[in-house]
């Protein structure tokens, strides 16, 4: 098991319990709309009996959250590319919002964090021909990409038929987003540098974000961004990684149970990562529906995981509440 200091511990851990806050500014609620409860045959009244959910704090519910210690050499790298492979079993309504998230905001480049994945019903889109405020709309399924500490248009790039946002009414961030009708099955969600723009003297990068769908082998560009830096990108040493539903207070039948996503050891330059270490976290005032589990290449669960035996970290959601002794703990 790795072990930080303790300030280090305490500073991820107020970051990561801000995320819900922070993501509400990407994802607000959709229309409100009847939701059909998932075809999964959940007894509603058993879910009522056995979680109050008066008792349940506001959406967005983080769900489940885990992190990727990548350890210090790979943070001594230059950065070129962020790959992500990420397995989604079980189908989900467009109404249900989920957000489906390798990389989760809390982590990034040093000094600039960012995050992305996939939604169910992604809001807060506006175009290059219609970019006013009062012209955001939402656009279904879709993929996204966003960082913090920026509001300058100048520095979103969308790609063909691509949407953006900036906003700060949650911290100033700005976003890409694309239409991407996805489904069961595996994805790879990659971010790279392209190029170096000269603002004012002063170098900036510009990354992009795809998402590359295997079932049909298609890769699909969501846009790029300008950072504030433009030389000596470094990768953060945890990388952060969550499933949530965002969008208005919905009924705990309609959540999708049975869902499945497993989020596969990262690679970094085109590297696995070797032996990573990986921690999970669970919000408090959320159902505990949510188990987390390292898993080996065959797709099995590991009860006592050794780093190098690690694939991947499987996010399953169930109908049991969990009984959690700690809301934060390392895994391996």
């Amino acid at each position: 098991m790795r072990f930080f200091p303790p300030a280090v511990l305490l500073a991820s851990l107020s970051l990561a319990a801000s995320l819900p806050a922070l993501m509400a500014a990407d994802v607000p609620a959709a229309p409100a709309a009847p939701v059909p409860p998932a075809a999964t045959g959940i007894d509603e009244s058993k879910i009522k009996h056995m979680i109050d959910e008066s008792k349940i704090k506001r959406m967005p519910w983080h769900l489940g959250d885990m992190w990727w210690d990548i350890g210090e050499a790979a943070t001594k790298e230059e950065f070129q590319s962020l790959e992500l492979d990420f397995d989604v079993k079980g189908k989900v309504a467009d109404g249900v919002n989920l957000y489906i998230a390798p990389t989760g905001g809390s982590g990034g480049v040093e000094g600039q964090d960012f995050y992305g994945g996939i939604q169910t019903n992604t809001g807060m889109c506006r175009t290059r021909a219609e970019p006013a405020e009062n012209q955001r709309r939402f656009i279904g399924r879709a993929a996204i990409f966003s960082t913090w500490k920026d509001r300058d248009l100048a520095s979103i790039q969308t790609s063909e038929n691509g949407y953006f946002d900036s906003s700060g009414h949650e911290g100033d961030f700005i976003s890409v987003r694309h239409k991407l009708q996805w489904g069961e099955g595996r994805y790879t969600y990659r971010i790279c540098r392209l190029r170096t723009e000269y603002v004012d003297g002063k170098p900036r990068a510009w990354v992009g974000a795809f998402v590359l769908d295997h079932q049909s082998g298609e890769e699909t560009q969501v846009g790029s961004l300008r950072l504030q830096k433009g030389e000596h990108l470094h990768l953060t040493r945890r990388l952060s990684a969550f499933v949530e539903i965002y969008g208005g207070k919905k009924p705990l039948a309609q959540l999708p149970f049975g869902l499945e996503v497993t989020f596969f050891v990262p690679r970094i330059n085109g590297k696995v990562v070797p032996e990573p270490h990986a921690a999970e976290q669970f919000d408090p005032g959320l159902p505990d529906l949510m188990t987390i589990s390292p898993v080996n290449a065959k797709g099995e669960a590991l009860a006592k995981p050794k780093p190098a035996e690690v694939a991947g970290m499987r996010f399953k959601l169930g109908t049991e509440p969990v009984r959690r002794e700690k809301r934060f703990q390392w895994l391996f």
